[in-house]
């Protein structure tokens, strides 16, 4: 079911399709199926469906359960994230009371259709697999796992969602990435992180790679969301990560600033084939609550 969703979105964005979110409401692409699983977040039930043999979760009923859903009808996206207050999470002070109703047909049978969906569901800086039962948004609960531990209990029959600190949880595996190319290749590679108090910035620097060291700076948000520094900057060749060499970096006291001045090349042109303009040192402005380039400012005239 995963890889038939995936490959259905893949092909609509690949062909550049234009279809009405009604024609998506007519697809039927599974089936959920009566199951005697039940999902639970920080061990609170809440409603969910077997499709395909694994489990999925409406995410409009997320926002019970320490999240934050946002739908932009105009984009027809929603943007799942953890509440956050203050920089700490927002959990519920009164959780849902939903039950599931007592089985009436059999473990495995039809129950209702599911439906190919043009909503695009995004989540931890990536797109989430998603689709349609009875007008409402499905996300398979394996996906939350950014948002913490994601556990099959089958003696209970009962998938758990405990929400942990998504930012240790994106940390690990990327630290451990770094660690492994400096052991294999790249001695001179190293990583730092600035802790703040919205998230944690994340640099890390890869030597010997085929097209000679790469930078990366990522923000990584205590509600969950990824925000590329580089994706922010002005392309070059391979992108900005073959001329970022950020210093005096610096993250205001509120957590939503970053600051930092690195070198900057510019191409005349996305091929990567016009000329290239160098705007030398810049000192750079980021906005870590919208993620947007505040501002890109040479510091000499030359």
């Amino acid at each position: 079911m995963k890889k038939l969703a995936s490959a259905l979105c893949a092909l609509l964005l690949c062909l550049g399709c234009t279809v009405s979110a009604s024609a998506y409401a007519n697809r039927i692409i599974d089936y959920a199926l009566y199951t005697d699983i039940v999902a639970t977040v920080n061990g609170h039930t809440l409603r969910s469906y077997n499709i395909g043999g694994s489990t999925a979760v409406v995410a409009e009923d997320l926002m019970g359960y320490g999240f934050r859903v946002i739908w932009d009808a105009t984009a027809r996206t929603l943007r799942i994230s953890l509440a956050t207050k203050n920089g700490e999470p927002d959990l519920p002070s009164v959780w849902p009371s939903y039950q599931p109703e007592a089985l009436t047909q059999r473990i495995g049978a039809r129950a209702k259709p599911v439906y190919e969906t043009d909503i695009v569901t995004y989540a931890a800086g990536g797109v989430l697999d998603s689709f349609n039962i009875n007008g409402e948004t499905l996300v398979w609960i394996d996906d939350l796992a950014p948002f913490g531990a994601v556990v099959w209990h089958p003696e209970e029959r009962v998938i758990s969602l405990t929400l942990g600190d998504p930012v240790e949880i994106a940390l690990a595996p990327l630290i451990a990435d770094v660690e492994l190319w400096k052991s294999i290749g790249g001695p001179g590679s190293s990583w730092e992180t600035v802790e703040c108090r919205t998230g944690t910035l994340l640099t890390t620097r890869y030597t010997g790679t085929p097209h000679g060291s790469t930078t990366t700076m990522l923000f990584l948000s205590k509600s969950g969301d990824h925000i590329s520094i580089n994706s922010l900057l002005p392309n070059y060749v391979w992108g900005s990560g073959n001329y970022l060499a950020p210093r005096e970096i610096a993250i205001d006291e509120a957590g939503t600033r970053l600051s930092f001045v690195t070198p900057v090349r510019e191409m005349a042109d996305v091929s990567g084939l016009g000329e290239v303009k160098e705007l030398g040192d810049c000192r750079c402005v980021v906005d870590l609550l919208n993620g947007t380039l505040l501002s890109l400012e040479p510091l000499s005239a030359g």
